[in-house]
């Protein structure tokens, strides 16, 4: 399974249980359908679980970090879309996203953490536009 026929759905990678919530109910606002992983346990049984279009993966994670989770997914031969979200400077989010393109992902944007819902809500928005 790849893993990215479903533009509609989300897998978000974020500890941040707060934070994740927020994320799906913001996608809940737009028709976006969002699952949460907080750690990699739930990720791997999401993963293999279901089919997303986007994956939103936060780069500071307590049991594997942001590039780890990358390298996993290009193993994987994941291809959804992949939207970085973290507290990191946009420098460290695109040289992850540099990195992500390097292995073969199909990498979309970052967004640097704090971000009002109104960047949610774009930021959504552009990782799961169809004509890209």
């Amino acid at each position: 399974m790849t893993h990215g026929s479903s533009t509609s759905r989300i897998l978000v990678v974020d500890d941040d249980l707060q934070l994740s919530q927020l994320i799906a109910d913001v996608g809940d606002e737009i028709g976006i359908e969002v699952q949460v992983a907080s750690e990699r346990k739930s990720f791997e049984k999401a993963f293999a679980d279901g089919d997303f279009g986007t994956i939103l993966l936060d780069l500071i994670m307590p049991d594997m970090d942001g590039i780890e989770y990358l390298r996993l997914l290009a193993e994987r031969r994941c291809t959804a879309r992949i939207g970085m979200i973290s507290g990191y400077d946009k420098g460290v989010l695109m040289t992850a996203r540099r990195y992500g393109q390097s292995q073969g992902l199909a990498m979309g944007d970052v967004l640097e953490k704090p971000f009002t819902n109104d960047q949610l809500k774009s930021f959504l928005s552009s990782l799961t536009r169809t004509d890209v």
